[in-house]
């Protein structure tokens, strides 16, 4: 069962600008290499359009554009500085501000979508989440990363996330499981959701 274990939220636009200026001196400092490596076995080779939803310095995108060539990149975040970063990090990639209030995610029929290490971060994460399952075509696919067993560990961090059911009770109707696993060196919940017709 999802569970809130933090009031306070420091995760404004203005924190992750911060966060992200830091990341253009520090070069790949958040990279999580292992995670998606984890992550590749949901990520079938060929041509498909991916939607990275809060894409932050770009450095997921730019894995893909080496380990999926094929993939037409998209990228959004609601930090302008990560999306600089992001710009020179993986420059296939299409990018787009996202605006911080109403996410104003893309309406697509992208084939998938990731959104790694955000729905901890996300004040509403029901309203959030029903937005990135519209960014696919019916049976398109999610895959959530979120920390796993981290509880109120992280300031930065809203929501704990308890087992990959979390996501489908947060849009009932909307989605079916397919798969899940614990990943990042057991660090990270990996979860597969298809949106239904």
């Amino acid at each position: 069962m999802v569970k809130r274990v933090r009031e306070e939220n420091i995760n404004t636009v203005a924190y992750w600008d911060r966060v992200y200026t830091g990341e253009r001196g520090s070069g790949r400092r958040r990279l999580y290499t292992d995670l998606w490596n984890s992550m590749l076995q949901y990520l079938p080779p060929g041509c498909y359009s991916l939607a990275d939803i809060g894409c932050g310095a770009g450095e997921f995108l730019r894995f893909l554009s080496e380990h999926r060539p094929g993939y037409a990149l998209y990228g959004t975040d609601w930090s302008a500085e990560g999306l600089s970063t992001a710009a020179c990090a993986c420059s296939k990639a299409q990018l787009s501000l996202a605006d911080p209030d109403s996410f104003n995610l893309p309406r697509s029929d992208f084939d998938l979508a990731v959104c790694s290490e955000v729905m901890e971060h996300v004040p509403e994460p029901a309203p959030f989440l029903v937005r990135v399952i519209e960014t696919v075509r019916p049976g398109g696919q999610v895959i959530i990363t979120t920390p796993w067993e981290w509880g109120a560990s992280d300031p930065e961090h809203l929501w704990d996330y308890e087992a990959p059911e979390d996501f489908v009770s947060l849009a009932p109707g909307e989605v079916e499981l397919l798969a899940s696993t614990i990943g990042n060196a057991g660090k990270t919940l990996i979860t597969v959701l298809r949106r239904k017709s």
